[in-house]
């Protein structure tokens, strides 16, 4: 990723998704997603956001360049970014498991392996298993830990996903770098909230449609504590006619949702749903239009490398570290208080010329926050 005016540059290009030079046809970030989230949001968003221009999966950034020692810092390409069990919504698994592409083969495959081991498999759709739960709460190092790698992940052709075109909300909406830095995680965050809430009222929209609860009942296999016995019983009052055709009811469920249009699936969404389009609208606009604060104050960050008149930061995220010119650091000081534009003549007048798309790379990166009003002291009566 070359530095944009101004000489602050990312680090790294951003990756994850496919590049935009690889598939031509790609004209907006919601081209990149599953069909069904893509029409959703095209109903939802004002507009369809930026592709993240250098994203990519195929030659992840976050692995050691070829030939280049692996440090502590990088994914192992065995599984990249993938160390996650996703949770997937009944009509996922319908889609899953009505692809009959080749590429699709594998996912099929691995889907139903997951359904006949008969961990967090419900009406709902698959969870993570307890195991994965477990291991993942205690904080092992993410993209660098093999117990946690995803069922589904193929380790051919670089590493790809077999269940790419159906993947969920958390999967579609993570990457480990964004064009506009922290801007891009806010906006990227709250498509998942908003994807994430629609895949769970639309799974049990789609298990009310069929005549079966939607309760606790059916979330899948009950705890521990009761015995084989009572948790037989329960899983088979959650299939209801169902129980043995799993695979049967997630196609039905997806061949439901699948036909259903946006304005349907806001209103099975309700109040919550209504919520989460309204914040994702006011993050594509802070994405889509860039406005620097009047007055900013210098954010947190952490030195993790220097040489050569560069400094490589830390600042929103591990996996996104920029290299900015050691001078530009120095002059973030010249904005405590004052006044932005009071900043920038001050800057300017000691030399640096700090460009506006320099200025939106720093605040995109947190560099930059917005600083606080100062509260007004009361006047003594």
């Amino acid at each position: 990723a070359g530095a944009p005016p101004g000489g602050v540059g990312s680090s790294y290009p951003a990756a994850h998704g496919p590049l935009a030079a690889e598939r031509p046809g790609l004209s907006d970030a919601l081209d990149t997603l599953p069909a069904l989230h893509a029409r959703w949001l095209r109903g939802a968003l004002d507009g369809p956001p930026p592709l993240e221009t250098t994203a990519t999966c195929a030659s992840c950034v976050m692995c050691a360049p070829p030939g280049a020692p692996r440090g502590p810092e990088h994914f192992l390409p065995s599984m990249k970014c993938c160390t996650y069990l996703p949770r997937l919504a009944n009509f996922l698994v319908g889609g899953i498991l009505r692809d009959r592409s080749v590429a699709g083969r594998v996912g099929r495959r691995t889907v139903r392996a997951r359904i006949a081991a008969r961990e967090a498999v419900s009406p709902l759709g698959l969870g993570p298993t307890p195991a994965f739960v477990a291991a993942y709460a205690e904080d092992v190092p993410f993209g660098r830990t093999p117990a946690l790698r995803c069922p589904h992940y193929v380790e051919t052709e670089g590493g790809t996903c077999s269940i790419w075109q159906h993947r969920e909300a958390t999967c579609a909406t993570w990457f480990c770098k964004h064009d506009r830095g922290a801007t891009g995680l806010r906006f990227w965050q709250s498509l998942e909230a908003l994807l994430g809430e629609l895949e769970l009222s639309l799974a049990r929209y789609a298990v009310r449609e069929l005549g079966l609860p939607t309760g606790d009942e059916a979330e899948g296999p009950a705890s521990g504590a009761r015995t084989k016995k009572k948790r037989a019983g329960a899983e088979g009052d959650a299939w209801g006619a169902w129980a043995g055709r799993e695979a049967a009811l997630y196609v039905k469920c997806a061949a439901i949702v699948e036909a259903l249009s946006w304005e349907e699936v806001s209103r099975i969404g309700g109040a919550r749903v209504a919520d989460r389009v309204a914040v994702a609208r006011a993050r594509q606009a802070e994405l889509t239009a860039p406005a620097v604060h009047a007055a900013l104050a210098r954010g947190p960050f952490v030195v993790t490398g220097r040489g050569g008149g560069v400094v490589r930061l830390r600042t929103y995220s591990e996996f996104d570290l920029i290299d900015v010119p050691t001078r530009m650091v120095r002059v973030l000081r010249q904005f405590e208080g004052r006044s932005t534009s009071a900043a920038l003549s001050h800057i300017e007048a000691g030399g640096v010329a700090l460009e506006p798309a320099a200025l939106q790379r720093l605040v995109d990166y947190e560099m930059l926050v917005p600083r606080a009003p100062r509260p007004r002291r009361r006047r003594a009566v």
